[in-house]
């Protein structure tokens, strides 16, 4: 009878994906305090997952996948997709909602689907939703540290336009207080974006420029990560980052560099063995790199990267 027990216990334990079903489910929380929350975002495409796997490469998290996604989580289905909160604003309703989830008092299967972690005191939340929300949370969350991953506006556009993905321009534009804020005087150009392209490469200016805009100001503190820098000088990034957070690393972590992400596409330059930086430059055209360039400038943003 107790070799019985012994063998379907052992049997738990080899089924890998009973026991990640198991993790997620009943996981236990140790410590709600935001302050044990790390908050990486980004664009989509922009290395987000990527950067989350690396950090977490020893399962020192709770990984909580996109909980900002008003389609995939019922308490946020109020909120808009690339929600803008004014960081200095009441939204007690938003508020509530934001404490459950910064603090890790929510769990579903798509939230923790790449959770591992079952006895859990700290949290890393990974969103491609949030850029516009940083400020806000900054604000109301003081000890949750904040991640912001970026990419070259020609790569994160030629990526969306592979996978199908829609620009979200009207998204922004419905924001009142944003348009208010940060999007007043480019309204019209943002509108007039007639191409796919060019609505993408708006949406990149948007998406960067609010969070930019918001630390220049002091309303927000945050460590900016470029995907570039991940790819180029990766261990002297990844040093940026641990001084940051005010924490030591292994340097095994540096094994994860050539690792890709959960969300890598089969397309992806790190799957063809082609280069990692460059190879949208392979799918667009010279007018197509100089219009980025020229968008990007209308928000000061073309110093970031170089067009060529």
């Amino acid at each position: 009878m107790i070799k019985r027990k012994t063998r379907s216990l052992l049997h738990l334990i080899k089924n890998k994906e009973l026991m990640k079903q198991l993790k997620w489910k009943y996981y236990i929380n140790t410590n709600h305090n935001p302050k044990n929350t790390l908050f990486v975002s980004g664009m989509g495409r922009s290395g987000t997952t990527w950067l989350s796997q690396i950090l977490n490469h020893n399962n020192r998290y709770r990984y909580i996948f996109e909980p900002f996604y008003p389609e995939r989580l019922d308490l946020c289905s109020f909120f808009a997709k690339r929600q803008y909160l004014r960081p200095i604003g009441n939204y007690p309703l938003y508020l509530n909602t934001a404490e459950k989830i910064v603090s890790g008092k929510i769990r579903s299967h798509f939230l923790d689907r790449y959770n591992e972690k079952f006895l859990s005191g700290k949290r890393m939340i990974k969103d491609v939703q949030t850029n516009l929300l940083l400020g806000w949370i900054n604000q109301n969350f003081r000890k949750t540290k904040i991640l912001l991953t970026i990419r070259h506006p020609c790569a994160i556009a030629n990526s969306w336009i592979k996978l199908g993905w829609e620009p979200l321009n009207d998204v922004y534009l419905e924001q009142q207080e944003l348009v208010e804020d940060y999007l007043e005087e480019f309204e019209k150009d943002i509108r007039k974006a007639d191409t796919k392209y060019e609505k993408l490469v708006y949406m990149w200016c948007i998406e960067y420029y609010v969070p930019l805009q918001q630390r220049r100001k002091n309303l927000l503190d945050m460590k900016q990560i470029s995907y570039e820098d991940l790819c180029e000088n990766f261990e002297q990034t990844i040093r940026g980052i641990y001084e940051y957070l005010g924490e030591k690393h292994s340097p095994s972590l540096y094994e994860m560099k050539d690792k890709p992400s959960y969300t890598t596409r089969p397309f992806a330059a790190i799957l063809q063995k082609t280069n990692l930086l460059y190879s949208w430059k392979e799918s667009l055209t010279k007018e197509q790199i100089q219009q980025a360039k020229d968008i990007t400038s209308q928000f000061n943003l073309e110093k970031l990267y170089e067009f060529q």
